[in-house]
């Protein structure tokens, strides 16, 4: 019984080793070609990304220019434009700038979309701030006047300071 035993084990424990021996290679191989097909897709998704990202930086500077009072007043401004009319209209474009940059929050750190949105109601503070301390049937000019000197006056500059953290976290990651 026992060399029966012993002659099925002669036969099989070198299968069974075999058998393991190829399990464990076929594994490795297997994570092998796993991690390849993941670096590829990576470098894929990095050569799509890498210009998506550039372009939400390059919006958000230009929303940020877009958005200050003079900028927002060259663009608004028409003659007989009461300071009511003209504050409702940088408002209004405000906010339509925004909502249609907000997908590019996916792109930007949590630090730089958050100083975009700082700055941005920065400036509704301080266009709203001056609507209610003007008489709202003066001219346009006479906000726009008005208004940038609220913002001027303000300790901190938020649309400047806003298009420093974005550009230098651009810097950073795509070296320019």
């Amino acid at each position: 019984m026992l060399i029966q035993i012993l002659e099925i084990l002669k036969y099989t424990l070198p299968s069974f080793i075999l058998l393991v021996v190829v399990y464990m290679l076929v594994k490795k191989f297997t994570e092998h070609d796993l991690n390849k097909q993941k670096v590829a897709a990576f470098g894929e998704n990095h050569k799509l990304v890498t210009p998506l990202r550039l372009q939400a930086y390059e919006r958000m500077l230009l929303f940020l220019e877009r958005i200050t009072i003079e900028s927002l007043a060259l663009r608004l401004q028409t003659p007989g434009i009461s300071s009511r009319q003209l504050q409702i209209a940088m408002l209004e474009a405000i906010r339509k700038e925004f909502n249609h940059n907000l997908s590019q929050q996916l792109y930007l750190s949590k630090k730089s979309w958050n100083a975009v949105k700082n700055a941005k109601e920065q400036v509704i503070r301080n266009i709203n701030v001056a609507g209610t301390q003007m008489n709202p049937q003066m001219k346009g000019q006479d906000f726009t006047k008005y208004a940038m000197e609220l913002y001027i006056q303000n300790d901190s500059q938020p649309v400047e300071s806003a298009i420093e953290i974005v550009k230098s976290e651009a810097s950073v990651i795509f070296g320019i």
